[in-house]
């Protein structure tokens, strides 16, 4: 996959968690990224990486902090008691993208 992408490697982590904040009114709310990256610090929380879009803020946190995390933001965000909907990155997928994991 690297040599397709012109890349020198593709590297994987299973043991990280991504968490999305989408919503079309992003756009019109200042100060949302603030607000997540806040939630986070406030529970010694490690960002590993951040992306963006004009609808959607995605992070990606050690797996073992996942529900702390998503708390988190529910606290920040208002959104009081929602179940949680859980995303991995699987192992098997990782050694799709880089059999060398």
């Amino acid at each position: 996959m690297a040599e397709e992408l012109g890349a020198r490697e593709v590297v994987g982590d299973d043991q990280l968690a991504k968490i999305s904040v989408i919503g079309v009114g992003m756009r019109s709310h200042a100060g949302i990224a603030t607000t997540m990256f806040e939630a986070m610090a406030s529970e010694g929380i490690n960002i590993e990486l951040i992306s963006t879009s004009e609808i959607k803020i995605s992070i990606g946190v050690a797996d073992r902090y996942v529900e702390l995390a998503v708390r988190a933001l529910h606290e920040a965000f208002g959104l009081g008691s929602i179940p949680l909907k859980r995303t991995l990155i699987r192992r098997s997928l990782m050694r799709t993208l880089s059999p060398g994991i």
